[in-house]
């Protein structure tokens, strides 16, 4: 790397360090309060890249990667949560809820409409890219608005026979 002399010492918020090999190339990133490291290795040949420790901070990781290499593998070395709270929005997945999947619900991904699949036959899943993302889910079951349609004209009934046998007996008493 042009007379940087790779150290392998990084700081939180500070730049990766990087090492080239003939083959590979290994940037090391510290990252979040518990000052993980992480590192990215990009094999030269392929430019395929492996991910390990996706600690924290997942807009610096994914900066790290940047938009052009694929990432085939994301490994992780502890079980702890300081290892893999960056996991999900870098590498993205599946959200699935374990409550029970109907017609009538509707999901979006970042405002937009999303498609909804079911999970193990019952539960309610949405595919997630990686990065930050709001999924909202919305129960709108056709038979609540046909039960509010419903509703509505037996009121309307009511309220017509209610106003039509007042008027009779109005009639009625003025004779």
């Amino acid at each position: 790397m042009g007379g940087v002399t790779y150290t392998g010492e990084v700081k939180v918020g500070g730049p990766a360090q990087q090492r080239e090999l003939p083959k590979l190339n290994i940037s090391k990133i510290a990252v979040g309060p518990m000052d993980n490291n992480a590192y990215l290795l990009r094999c030269e040949s392929t430019g395929e890249g492996v991910l390990i420790d996706a600690a924290n901070e997942p807009d610096r990781l994914l900066e790290l990667i940047g938009d052009d290499l694929p990432l085939t593998r994301v490994i992780t070395t502890h079980q702890h949560p300081d290892h893999w709270q960056g996991l999900a929005a870098v590498v993205g997945g599946v959200l699935v809820l374990t409550d029970q999947f109907y017609s009538g619900w509707r999901a979006t991904l970042d405002g937009q409409p999303a498609d909804l699949y079911r999970a193990d036959t019952v539960f309610r899943a949405v595919c997630v890219p990686a990065g930050d993302h709001v999924v909202r889910f919305e129960y709108r079951p056709l038979s609540l608005y046909i039960g509010m349609i419903v509703s509505a004209i037996s009121w309307l009934a009511i309220m017509f026979l209610a106003i039509n046998e007042l008027w009779k007996m109005r009639q009625a008493a003025n004779g």
